[in-house]
This record gives structure tokens, C-alpha cells and sequence, in this order.
């Protein structure tokens, strides 16, 4: 088991933007289990900010759901037709998987994006 080092002390120059002073921590460990508990847990953290989006606003979970479903629609009846691939059928649904995992982290990121703005994140 790693034990972190003792905060050194503070000097001017580990002020930050608003002239408090901030504490230096000790470096995470190196150890791939201690990488892959922190991967985890931050897997953890960003579906929990997932989980409690749906719950203040139900409606984007609607969206969200109906996304893909209207994406299946269009590309198998309304395009399905006009694409000369042979068995595009069975590129349709991994695609549409693709994308709808592809669009969720672009909502996540742009949530972290807006708490770091915000200053919610140090």
C-alpha cells in the first residue's frame, strides 16, 4: 500500500488567480491498479452526472431515446432504397450504436466543459 507525502508548505508562488494560496498534493501512484481505480471512479462520477440530468430534465431522456430510433427509420425505409451496398442492413444497427454513444459524450463533454468555466472544477 502507497502512502501520499505530506503537503509541503505554501509559498507565494503557488497562488492562484484570486491571490489564495493553494495546496500542493502529492502525485497520484504510478501502479496501474491505482490508474485503473481512478478510471473507474471517474467513470462512476461522470454517469452519476448523467443519471441526475435525466432525472431534473426527463424530457432529454425522451430525446435521447427517440434519437436513434427516428435514425433507424430514416436510414433503413427512407434511404434504405437509394444505398447500393450490398447487405447495408447489417451495417445499419452498429452504426447507429456508434453514434449514438458518439453524441452522449459529446453532451457529457460539453457539461464538464461548462463546469470548468463555471469554476466548479479546480
Amino acid at each position: 500500500m502507497t502512502t501520499l507525502a505530506p503537503p509541503r508548505a505554501l509559498s507565494p508562488d503557488d497562488a492562484d488567480h484570486r491571490g489564495a494560496a493553494r495546496p500542493v498534493l502529492a502525485p497520484p501512484p504510478a501502479d496501474g491498479v491505482g490508474r485503473a481505480r481512478r478510471g473507474v471512479k471517474d467513470g462512476l462520477v461522470m454517469t452519476e452526472r448523467t443519471l441526475l440530468t435525466f432525472v431534473r430534465t426527463p424530457e432529454a431522456l425522451f430525446f435521447m431515446s427517440l434519437q436513434p430510433i427516428m435514425f433507424v427509420l430514416l436510414f433503413r425505409y427512407v434511404f434504405g432504397g437509394a444505398i447500393k451496398i450490398p447487405n447495408y442492413q447489417n451495417y445499419l444497427m452498429p452504426g447507429i450504436f456508434v453514434q449514438t454513444a458518439a453524441f452522449g459524450s459529446v453532451g457529457t463533454a460539453i457539461g464538464v466543459a461548462e463546469d470548468l468555466h463555471k469554476g466548479l472544477i479546480e
